[in-house]
């Protein structure tokens, strides 16, 4: 009887134990299933020659609160969840969010001013931008009500079009971004598609001459719109590029790179126009068209090896859809040289180069007693030691009169010449094969060759620590 009944237990054990895992799994799947939904746009705009008047709906929702960017152009601006109830907008950081804790959808309402009868409409950012790392979907319907004889292209997939006496409808389809831009103009182009590929021109286009661009082959879109226009008109997207009819693919290369940058990091990432310039440059292997970043990019041509470019530039891409800050390219530049920097941080507050310097991190010591404050630098791929406070630390009197540097000990003395082989002996000149002092912002360096070449001074490294001392 008790063996009947310790089986029945085990039995009973065995069949609760089972639900529980099924229904764990169950949870599992679901919380999966969940964290994999796409946040979804679907979106209504009807054109009526004077606005765009948008419905706006938002499915997916699966955060308890989201950042979002409204379109500086638009008006009567309205948001409401699926029971009603009005949304809930707070600031944090200079940054909106809306709260959709509990909320399964969320319906917007907005509409945006156009100019009246203009041959040529460009409309970037202008549906409301939800900046999450949730991956997103994007469904456009247009119905343009205006009875003119001209087109809308979309940097996104276009999904149908049917033309009637009283409107257009246009439907199209993106993925993986946060909007698309809309472009209209007063005429007609004959479109073509190849792969992910759509081609708007008046003319055969040999698209293979995008791909085989440096920027056809980095652009990593779901889709790209293409419109070769008899017109000067010229905008550039990652998704939409409008480009008139007499130039290449290479001369808008740049152009597209640098657009594709920003959408590869935050809305709100905090750098100055001369970054995306450079990052474009460096890219392309091209010259830089601001002077900030012409600087910036040569400074680096001269310092770094094209496998550490790489390694930069690498680190760089792996920040995608976050914020690009100063801060974070100048340890990416720093892990490259295994060192920190601020190349980037000193160089979007001066006009003038700051130069690019690594310190090193390593400990010195000088009559094995550390040195405090002060670290080495890489400079040209040179090691560089903190004249000054060495020599100072050493017993040696320093003093610096305009780019002359006097040196004192005892009967000893010397006097040299800041960023010159020049040096005096005595009232005789001479002239060294090499710069002694350094003057790298407003300080003063030494190589380790010639602090040891000019002073009885022995430099030994070990255990990632620089000795100085006197011999």
């Amino acid at each position: 009887m008790l063996r009947v009944a310790f089986f029945t237990i085990l039995l009973l054990l065995g069949v609760s134990g089972g639900i529980v895992y099924t229904q764990w799994n169950d949870y599992q799947h679901e919380i999966r299933t969940k964290a994999n939904e796409p946040l979804v746009h679907h979106i209504i705009a009807r054109y009526n020659g004077e606005s765009l008047e948008v419905q706006h709906r938002l499915s997916g929702i699966i955060k308890d609160n989201y950042e979002v960017i409204i379109p500086n152009i638009a008006r009567n601006f309205s948001c409401k969840s699926e029971k009603n109830q009005k949304c809930v907008f707070y600031s944090k950081n200079e940054k909106r969010f809306v709260k959709t804790k509990g909320i399964d959808e969320l319906e917007m309402q907005y509409s945006l001013p156009l100019a009246k009868k203009k041959d040529v409409i460009w409309l970037e950012n202008w549906s409301a931008a939800f900046i999450s790392e949730q991956r997103q979907q994007i469904y456009v319907e247009m119905i343009d009500f205006t009875k003119n004889n001209g087109i809308w292209i979309a940097g996104a997939k276009l999904e149908g079009q049917t033309k009637r006496d009283s409107f257009t409808y246009y439907t199209w389809a993106q993925k993986d971004i946060v909007s698309f831009p809309l472009y209209f103009q007063s005429f007609q182009l004959k479109r073509t598609v190849s792969e992910n590929i759509e081609v708007y021109a008046g003319r055969k286009i040999d698209i293979r001459q995008w791909t085989k661009t440096k920027a056809g082959r980095i652009a990593d879109v779901p889709s790209l719109t293409i419109v070769v226009s008899p017109v000067r008109v010229k905008y550039v997207s990652p998704t939409l590029i409008v480009m008139p009819e007499k130039e290449s693919f290479t001369s808008v290369q740049a152009d597209y790179v640098r657009a594709y940058y920003r959408s590869l990091f935050s809305f709100h990432s905090p750098v100055q126009e001369w970054v995306w310039d450079f990052l474009t440059a460096m890219m392309l292997n091209q010259e830089a068209m601001t002077p900030k970043a012409k600087q910036v990019s040569n400074e680096l041509n001269r310092e770094l090896t094209n496998e550490e470019k790489k390694e930069f530039l690498d680190a760089v891409f792996k920040q995608k859809g976050k914020e690009l800050t100063l801060q974070f390219l100048d340890r990416a530049l720093g892990d490259v040289r295994h060192g920190t920097t601020t190349f980037f941080a000193d160089n979007s507050q001066r006009e003038n180069l700051s130069p690019l310097l690594f310190k090193q991190n390593t400990l010195l010591f000088v009559n094995e007693q550390q040195l405090k404050g002060v670290s080495p630098i890489t400079r040209h791929g040179e090691k560089l030691l903190p004249f000054v406070e060495i020599m100072t630390k050493l017993g040696y009197q320093v003093r610096q009169s305009g780019d002359a540097v006097f040196i004192n000990k005892g009967y000893n003395s010397w006097r040299f010449f800041v960023n010159s082989s020049i040096y005096m002996h005595g009232n005789d000149r001479f002239d060294d094969p090499s710069i002694i002092i350094h003057k790298i912002d407003n300080k003063l360096y030494i190589s380790e060759k010639m602090i040891q070449e000019w002073f009885y001074i022995e430099v030994r490294e070990r255990d990632q620590a620089i000795y100085i001392n006197e011999r």
